[in-house]
């Protein structure tokens, strides 16, 4: 699978998708190998002034798994 982000040629006039207003992308979900790693991306995530951590990571209801949501640019949720 190949995932292609386009950055805006102007971050200054890019209009940021608003997921409330507009039809597109909720979310796009990823899978990382471990909690060790997932928790090793958020704490390099925490430390861009270009990401907005939405929930740290926690566990995913009872399935034994853990997740966390973030906004990159664009407005775009990471999960």
């Amino acid at each position: 699978m190949m995932i292609t982000l386009w950055q805006a040629q102007n971050a200054a006039t890019a209009i940021p998708f608003d997921r409330r207003g507009n039809i597109g992308l909720h979310h796009l979900a990823l899978r990382v190998g471990s909690a060790d790693a997932l928790a090793s991306l958020a704490a390099e995530l925490e430390k861009r002034d270009d990401v907005t951590i939405e929930f740290a990571p926690e566990a995913l209801g009872e399935s034994g798994l853990s997740h966390m949501m973030c906004h990159i640019p664009g407005n775009i949720r990471l999960e």
